[in-house]
């Protein structure tokens, strides 16, 4: 028996939806199942029929039994016990119920209490799982009269007046023979406190699948091609480069230009708009004949052939154009990248993605989450473990015995996504959500891989995408590209430059 609390629910129709299941749809579910297990459980035919109705979502679930129950010829009233609906949905099944012929009525009209004893099927959908507190001091009567109807009394998710998470009831609340539940239990429904008021409850598929029931429950979710196709956004005819981001790629070093190529080339294939490479001025020109899509930006260097830290104010101006800044990618570690990454990091007025030699420097700081914190946008950082014991001060052992809770706890602390790196990557959420990659193989063990990655990620963030969309679909897409080589070329021979070319036939696959 599967038991949500009222934020765990939301969480499963929130991830049912991103999977392609829309609330819309899972309204019209609550509202027929609900019709179909009344008809079949009870002889309706004939019945004067009463629903009460809320302003929100579960007076929408309401709205749509009622026009189940029209389409049987039923007599149906709804009477509105807090006003007009507020939700679009419940706006929407309103107009559809009343064009239906179900007779609608304010809780206040003269003969609404008598219409509520005479009523044989009445249903409560009033507040469902979003109540707390005491009922309105308006509706106590007709909570009263409800109460002491003969006819079958039910309720859609919880009787009205009680807490679903706790199970504490008002002195007004309703008592109900039946309870049909949503998808799931609810805390309320076997607690000693409030299993009268529910009377049988009967959990109701509404088509949220099992496994995001459970996802739901532990607040993970594996991540879908449905979700990641429904995130990214669409190419419009009419587009301009000017529509898909102004990206800044802050990588490379006279030692590994190869992470500052790749990078940038991956940002290239995965759709950025404008992508400048900001690099060392000898890294910059090595690479500028290889990179003829993007624009090369010199920069001035340190003793170790590094970024200097006195192109910082200058970067800094920079950001003010850019939609992404990317930083990291064979940056190096040196007392100039460290003062440039602190100092970018630090009230930067867009967002960044942090990889690789930015997050070493980062660690070095006094305080990697206080820094963090400073960013204005939620930025997205990619650690594989090693750096993220760097950066949470545990050893690589404990990172790697807890990658869950070093990934989830890192993210509350420091306000940043982070893609925590490994067999099955993990992408954690300052709110506490968890997403685990289905997708990659050992084939992506390489050198660059990492780089690839993080210049996926910072192209879709460029696109418009928030820190987690652009971080669930870039690790999706990139494992998802891994796994088409594998097929073809095997594990072995596998290079990250593969992973590049591969991806324009990765996004065409969805749609993209």
């Amino acid at each position: 028996m599967l038991t949500l609390t009222t934020v765990q629910m939301k969480r499963a129709e929130q991830l049912a939806d991103e999977g392609g299941l829309s609330y819309r749809q899972m309204m019209e579910n609550a509202g027929r199942m609900a019709f179909e297990y009344l008809n079949s459980r009870y002889v309706l035919a004939g019945k004067r029929c009463l629903i009460l109705a809320g302003n929100g979502n579960n007076a929408g679930d309401g709205f749509v039994l009622a026009q189940r129950l029209r389409e049987k010829g039923l007599s149906v009233t709804v009477l509105l016990c807090c006003g007009l609906p507020q939700t679009p949905l419940a706006k929407l099944e309103f107009r559809l119920a009343q064009e239906s012929g179900a007779e609608i009525l304010e809780h206040t009209q003269p003969d609404a209490l008598s219409r509520i004893a005479s009523a044989q099927v009445l249903v409560d959908a009033v507040f469902g799982t979003g109540f707390r507190g005491e009922l309105p001091a308006g509706l106590e009567k007709v909570a009263a009269a409800f109460n002491e109807s003969p006819g079958l009394k039910a309720a859609l998710d919880i009787p009205s007046g009680v807490n679903a998470d706790t199970g504490a009831s008002g002195r007004f609340s309703i008592r109900v023979d039946l309870t049909l539940a949503f998808g799931a239990y609810k805390p309320a429904h076997t607690h000693l406190d409030s299993r009268v008021a529910c009377g049988q409850v009967e959990v109701l598929d509404i088509g949220i699948p099992e496994e995001v029931i459970r996802a739901a429950l532990s607040n993970q979710v594996s991540i879908t091609s449905e979700q990641v196709r429904q995130y990214l956004p669409p190419r419009p005819k009419e587009a301009h480069k000017g529509c898909f981001g102004k990206l800044l790629n802050l990588s490379g070093s006279l030692r590994m230009p190869g992470a500052a190529m790749m990078s940038t080339l991956a940002a290239l294939r995965t759709g950025a708009g404008v992508t400048t490479l900001a690099a060392p001025a000898q890294t910059a020109r090595m690479l500028a004949p290889h990179l003829m899509e993007a624009i090369s930006l010199p920069l001035p260097e340190g003793e170790k052939g590094e970024v200097s830290s006195a192109v910082l104010p200058g970067i800094r101006r920079l950001l003010e154009e850019m939609t992404v800044c990317l930083i990291g990618c064979g940056l190096s570690v040196t007392e100039e990248t460290r003062r440039l990454v602190a100092g970018l990091v630090e009230g930067a007025p867009c967002r960044l993605v942090l990889d690789a030699d930015a997050l070493n420097c980062i660690s070095q700081e006094n305080s990697p989450v206080e820094l963090l914190r400073k960013c204005w946008e939620t930025p997205v950082i990619t650690p594989h473990p090693g750096e993220m014991a760097r950066l949470t001060g545990l050893t690589l052992e404990q990172v790697q015995a807890n990658t869950v809770s070093a990934a989830r706890l890192f993210a509350k602390e420091s306000r940043c996504v982070v893609v925590l790196k490994g067999h099955y990557t993990l992408i954690a959420t300052p709110e506490g959500e968890l997403y685990r990659n289905t997708t990659g193989n050992a084939g992506l063990a390489k050198g660059g891989s990492g780089d690839v990655l993080a210049g996926m990620i910072a192209a879709l963030a460029a696109q418009g995408l928030d820190a987690k969309q652009a971080a669930v679909c870039g690790v999706y897409l990139h494992g998802l590209a891994a796994d088409r080589l594998a097929e073809r070329m095997g594990l072995a021979g596998m290079l990250a430059r593969d992973v590049i070319e591969e991806l324009p036939a990765v996004l065409k696959s969805i749609g993209r």
